[in-house]
């Protein structure tokens, strides 16, 4: 094997480790920029909790709601016939009033415990139009 020969394959061996390693580090930026593999594991937020709460005259269905603490969405559909709204006065949480066939969604950030929320139009809580939301 002649100088030249040995030039050649040396060359040759540089170059693919060059290649290597910009394939290697372009695979690493990809996996680190927004996007990225790497960005979802990070970015990974808790799962929102999406319950349902019927209301009619005069109950809420379920009137006891359990979930676990953190992020919350009430679905809040009223299938009355007649408006109604929706409190949680120790979690400072008031709809206003939501009309016949329609739906309002409050997210909410809760803590364990104990809330019990109710319909504040006139007579409608003391009509049975209550219920809890308890937060493990």
């Amino acid at each position: 094997m002649d100088a030249t020969d040995r030039l050649l394959i040396r060359s040759a061996w540089w170059l693919s480790l060059a290649a290597f390693l910009g394939v290697a580090g372009t695979v690493l930026l990809l996996l680190r920029a927004p996007g990225g593999e790497g960005a979802r594991r990070e970015a990974v937020q808790p799962a929102v909790q999406r319950v349902e709460v019927r209301m009619k005259e005069f109950k809420f269905e379920p009137a006891r709601v359990e979930v676990q603490a953190g992020r919350v969405e009430l679905v809040l559909r009223n299938d009355g016939v007649i408006p109604h709204d929706f409190a949680i006065p120790a979690l400072g949480v008031k709809t206003e009033y939501i009309a016949v066939k329609k739906e309002k969604v409050v997210v909410l950030e809760v803590k364990p415990g104990t809330y019990p929320f109710e319909c504040t139009v006139g007579g409608h809580k003391q009509a049975g139009m209550h219920g809890t939301l308890v937060v493990r």
